[in-house]
């Protein structure tokens, strides 16, 4: 899958937050000497920063697109394969991975995921790969404007047949659910290009889509504020703090105030609800009525740790502080009875033998 372009796209925002500007550059253009990036160094790590992004990059050089828009290199990346792990030296019924994509035999079409493809572009323009970044946006373009030029909140995931703006049903969809954290991504990502190319054109599309979401998920005359999860045609009421954690990252970017303010007031109203785990951020709301303002008993998450911190939403330090050195620690082998007991820390270590010979 695409995680670690997942992860090489969130140091990009980091890079850029931190004042450094791009990212490294990539290795030469397509058609010009590469250098080789088949097999890792020593003991199974890339040997230098370099070389480890120029995995990424040349996993990406490979990946399929949707073929359907036309135009050489245009279209959305495949969230899964070619290049997938296989289960190691223990036979077909043991260890054979779905492939290419996961549920292939009851849909049989691979997912070109919003979320993932927003990363990819985020990390492409921090690499100043502008061009392939720009590919991926048009692909966005043609899935986010109608005929008339309205604009049209994405969808969670497309397949490789045809699909337009507005669809979240049919043989182009792979997953019909308008959620706003994937949508302020995307947002996030023609910021990002805008930014680094001086072209204001695509910063007006994710202020467009800044504008769908306070339209369609906005929960500011609510007192905790913030935004909904997931938006029509199939809304839910639940606020997720990592969705609004991503709005607000996103409204900050555009200089957009009073959005940002309401994702993090929210965010902020996350804090310390958890019984289990007092100090974190809980993963949101209930689902039942309009901006559900409930806060139903859930596992203490990691990523709204982490997000929290990174994007800055909540500027209490001792929050963060506490947040992130209860994140930090492991809770051992303690197991809770009825999943209700004290939790003490996120930290788990494992050893993923997949593929390994021993």
């Amino acid at each position: 899958a695409l995680l670690g372009v997942a992860l090489a796209a969130l140091c990009g925002s980091l890079w850029l937050a931190a004042g450094h500007g791009a990212l490294p550059a990539g290795p030469p253009a397509a058609g010009t000497s590469k250098p080789d990036v088949t097999a890792p160094g020593k003991d199974g790590v890339c040997s230098d920063r370099e070389t480890c992004l120029s995995i990424v990059d040349a996993f990406l050089e490979r990946q399929p697109r949707q073929s359907f828009m036309g135009g050489k290199g245009v279209g959305l990346m495949q969230t899964f394969g070619p290049d997938s792990f296989d289960g190691g030296p223990c036979g077909d019924k043991m260890c054979k991975l779905v492939e290419p994509c996961p549920n292939y035999e009851q849909t049989p079409h691979c997912r070109f995921d919003v979320y993932d493809n927003a990363l990819a572009a985020i990390y492409l323009t921090r690499r100043g790969r502008l061009e392939e970044a720009r590919s991926v946006l048009k692909s966005f373009l043609y899935l986010l404007y109608d005929d008339k030029g309205g604009l049209k909140l994405l969808a969670a995931s497309y397949t490789d047949a045809p699909a337009k703006a507005g669809d979240y049903q049919g043989v182009g969809i792979a997953d019909g659910a308008v959620d706003t954290g994937n949508n302020a991504w995307v947002g996030l990502a023609f910021t990002h290009f805008a930014a680094e190319t001086g072209e204001a054109c695509y910063a007006r599309v994710a202020r467009d889509i800044l504008e769908a979401l306070r339209h369609d998920v906005s929960c500011a005359d609510d007192e905790m504020g913030g935004f909904a999860a997931r938006g029509p045609p199939y809304p839910h009421n639940y606020r997720s703090t990592e969705h609004n954690i991503d709005v607000f990252s996103l409204s900050r970017a555009l200089n957009s105030s009073a959005d940002a303010e309401s994702a993090a007031t929210f965010v902020r109203s996350m804090w310390g609800h958890s019984k289990q785990a007092p100090d974190t951020y809980v993963t949101g709301t209930g689902d039942a009525a309009h901006c559900d303002a409930t806060i139903p008993l859930a596992a203490a998450a990691a990523d709204v740790q982490f997000w929290s911190l990174l994007a800055d939403a909540d500027p209490s330090a001792a929050r963060k502080n506490a947040s992130v050195t209860f994140a930090l620690r492991n809770p051992g082998s303690a197991r809770y009875k009825g999943g209700e007991g004290r939790i003490d820390g996120l930290w788990q270590i494992d050893e993923d033998l997949i593929g390994s010979p021993g």
